[in-house]
């Protein structure tokens, strides 16, 4: 795996000159940097090791910063469970916000380990507010550290989603991305751009409903949720843990990776973590996933 620095090292005149080209790039708004070396890691380890020099991951694996990531919501096809009535033509969505509030609290977390980071999140439409009790345990940390904005209008809203992501003192965004054209997500995009050159995190995470998956926007990459079916255990009088599939759609840059699928399972005390490949493929399950290990 190699970084855009690799070769920093060398005379004094090679090195000035490497920072004066990577200097150029981010003054420009060029994204050529930013994607390749600095990136949130998901925690699930098959994933990240996909997303690794990509062209929308990060070379360390991962999900790239200065960039924005759409997560489609679970049809109402997918579960028995209450859902949210959208706008689509007959189709509940719920979204998944086990996922976002993972993504998001690895954001701030990574953030913070680095100079300047660890600043907010920033939670951007009610529709994808978490609600208190979820962030109890693994997520506590991540609630002293969110801000939640309510737009009164779908231009209120873009208007919002775009000034946190140019931040310099936002980590990460998490926004209902309902009902957004081509031209307003490639503003939201440049706004992540902008949002990392200032020191930001230009972390976006944008919910949509699922019957949005033809869509076409500038986001890096568009995941695909859906639920699955937790095999029970008869040994066991804990209740099953969730299970969500999720499906890489789109991964701008690349397309080797688009179409690979994933079981991730929900945890008290880990989060949510990737399901491997030989636990999802045993008899009675209705997976596919191709997770290698647990995440940390």
């Amino acid at each position: 795996m190699r970084s855009a620095y690799a070769d920093i090292e060398g005379s004094p005149e090679a090195v000035r000159q490497r920072l004066r080209e990577v200097i150029r790039r981010v003054e420009q708004g060029g994204s050529e940097v930013r994607l390749a070396d600095s990136g949130v890691p998901t925690g699930w380890d098959a994933v990240d090791s996909a997303l690794a020099n990509q062209g929308a991951g990060a070379g360390m694996g991962g999900l790239a910063r200065g960039a924005v990531h759409e997560w489609l919501g679970i049809g109402e096809h997918d579960t028995g469970a209450p859902c949210e009535r959208g706008r689509g033509p007959g189709q509940g969505w719920i979204l998944p916000m086990s996922l976002l509030m993972h993504l998001a609290a690895r954001a701030i977390r990574t953030a913070g380990e680095g100079e300047g980071g660890g600043r907010a999140a920033v939670w951007i439409g009610s529709r994808c507010w978490p609600s208190p009790s979820s962030f109890a345990g693994v997520y506590a940390e991540l609630l002293g550290r969110s801000i939640f904005l309510e737009p009164r209008d779908r231009v209120s809203r873009l208007w919002a989603i775009e000034l946190c992501l140019r931040s310099g003192a936002i980590d990460v965004v998490v926004a209902d991305g309902a009902r957004l054209g081509m031209a307003e997500s490639r503003r939201i995009q440049l706004a992540a751009e902008a949002g990392l050159a200032r020191g930001g995190g230009g972390f976006g995470l944008l919910a949509r409903p699922a019957w949005e998956g033809g869509a076409i926007s500038a986001a890096a990459t568009r995941w695909i949720v859906r639920r699955e079916i937790t095999p029970g255990s008869a040994s066991s009088r804990s209740p099953p843990r969730p299970r969500w599939s999720i499906e890489l759609s789109r991964c701008r840059g690349s397309a080797s990776q688009s179409g690979a699928r994933w079981v991730l399972e929900g945890g008290d005390e880990t989060g949510i973590v990737c399901v491997p490949a030989d636990v999802v493929d045993r008899p009675g399950s209705a997976a596919d996933g191709r997770g290698l290990a647990r995440s940390a």
